[in-house]
């Protein structure tokens, strides 16, 4: 049978880039020796008589309930015609449009695509549009030349961030009427907080996602700066996932009444009902004039290239909203950066244990037996299920991690964030700006010293008053320097010697007003 002649017999009602998947099951239906065996490097994959292939693996089967872990010599079955996940036919998320300037194109990569936000006007539209990024190309309006011409990618914005399709191929101009980004219902009823945020990271997408679905650390790690954690007086923590499909899954989790969502192959999103009594009244009566707050923490986890992936961050609340037009943005920023930075190099090096012993083999790296992890091993029984274990890059990159880079570079935070950051970007130079200002008036105080002094127009406590304030407004610009450089381009940390930023007391203080 001709497998093109069984396309065209399909439904109307599958999309056309659902086709290539359907084309190569039914290749392998047709063309696979149903009796061989085959093998790859880090699992043994074999065929039976039943037409399907085993995979000695570790899995949780904790859908409903207790996870449950399986030994190593267990196999989990996986039916060959099991609908897979296409990494090539989903929406991505690429920036916060308030992070978007008309004043030049932004460069991002995303699955591998090095791609231009640019904004394009002219007669007929005016809108932001990803391109295509070539070297000495770019968007001309009255060019007919090919050759001076760019691919544009079909995107739309979606809860305030510029999505794109990874494929320019014509016949998916129209894609976002047959499929959209995935919907968050739970944003619609809550107001827009201002706390968006994005960072570049030096680990994959797989780590990066596991490490955000994982509660049970972060008392003891990565909130250490405003989070006052009883270390010795743990619990267990509750979590029980169901409707596991190539959609995603749910799960509950224990505190605060809180769902998480995960929507592949980026969003994962937890929604937190709770109950904030007056002042006045006391914690253990409920009262009737007890309010619910609503807090909405969205994470979007986006595949860069193999060992690099990208963090957008977005917020909703329905309490505390005094609180974005008065605390700049940039200072939430910096603890969110410390927060990542704690467990950067840990996450780093975890991934290349995983990497050793193969997607398939993960559990060998990692320990999950309690309930708390059942949200981590779902991601884990997800990607093999569905998605090939990992991201499937296709012929783009070879499956090797890059070098581990200096630490300059490891923990840098001015490419990876701030050049991105339309409010870290401007707090960074109006910093800078200040600390020029303030070394100009040190030398300037000096100098009608002088010029005083000369022309015996100024005592001698006067005298001793100007130094004082030169040196002061000199020693203010130097630390000034420092706290720029420490906030907005490299922060080095030390796991065992931590120190906490000059501003996480003052996120500290808001944090434990509004009870976040």
């Amino acid at each position: 049978m001709n497998i093109n002649m069984v396309a065209t017999k399909l439904p109307k009602i599958i999309p056309p880039y659902k086709l290539s998947i359907l084309n190569l099951h039914f290749s392998k239906l047709l063309t696979s020796p149903i009796h061989s065996n085959l093998s790859t490097s880090s699992s043994s994959l074999v065929y039976n008589n039943n037409a399907k292939f085993k995979f000695s693996n570790t899995i949780c089967a904790c859908a409903l309930g207790t996870p449950k872990i399986l030994s190593e010599n267990q196999e989990t079955e996986v039916e060959e015609f099991q609908e897979k996940f296409d990494w090539y036919a989903e929406w991505y998320p690429v920036v916060h449009v308030c992070d978007l300037d008309d004043s030049g194109p932004l460069r991002r990569r995303v699955m591998g695509f090095d791609i231009v936000v640019w904004w394009e006007s002219d007669k007929v539209e005016k809108d932001w549009k990803v391109f295509e990024d070539k070297p000495k190309d770019a968007p001309l309006q009255d060019h007919d030349s090919k050759k001076a011409s760019v691919a544009v990618y079909p995107s739309c914005v979606q809860n305030d961030i510029r999505w794109f399709w990874p494929d320019t191929d014509p016949q998916y101009e129209g894609i976002l009427l047959e499929k959209r980004p995935p919907e968050i219902p739970e944003i619609a009823s809550l107001p827009a907080s201002k706390l968006n945020y994005s960072r570049d990271l030096p680990y994959g997408y797989e780590v990066l996602i596991q490490n955000l679905m994982d509660p049970a650390h972060i008392p003891y790690l990565s909130l250490q700066y405003t989070v006052k954690a009883d270390k010795e007086g743990g619990k267990p923590l509750e979590m029980n996932v169901k409707e596991l499909s190539i959609n995603g899954f749910k799960a509950k989790l224990e505190f605060e009444g809180s769902v998480g969502t995960f929507s592949p192959p980026c969003l994962f999103y937890i929604s937190m009902n709770y109950t904030k009594t007056p002042i006045g009244h006391s914690n253990d009566v409920q009262s009737s004039h007890d309010t619910q707050k609503r807090y909405l923490m969205i994470l979007y986890c986006i595949p860069v290239s193999p060992g690099y992936s990208r963090l957008i961050v977005t917020t909703r609340r329905n309490f505390a909203l005094w609180l974005d037009p008065v605390v700049p943005l940039w200072i939430f920023h910096q603890e969110l950066n410390l927060v990542l930075d704690s467990d950067l190099y840990l996450i780093h090096m975890e991934e290349r244990k995983l990497m050793n012993v193969g997607p398939l083999n993960w559990h060998k790296s990692c320990y999950v037996p309690t309930k708390a992890d059942a949200v981590v091993v779902s991601f884990r029984r997800w990607l093999i299920k569905f998605g090939g274990g990992q991201v499937q890059w296709g012929a783009k990159f070879m499956e090797v991690l890059p070098p581990t880079p200096p630490r300059e570079q490891f923990f840098d935070r001015y490419w990876t964030h701030t050049m991105n950051c339309k409010s870290c970007r401007l707090a960074y130079k109006m910093l800078n700006a200040l600390e020029i200002l303030l070394q100009v008036t040190s030398i300037a105080v000096i100098g009608m010293m002088f010029a005083a002094f000369n022309n015996n127009m100024i005592s001698m406590a006067a005298r001793s008053g100007a130094v004082s304030l030169s040196v002061i407004f000199f020693i203010a610009s130097k630390w000034l320097s420092v706290l720029a450089y420490k906030t907005f381009r490299y922060h080095d940390y030390n796991h065992a010697s931590i120190k906490a930023h000059p501003f996480s007391f003052i996120i500290q203080q808001l944090q434990s007003y509004v009870g976040l």
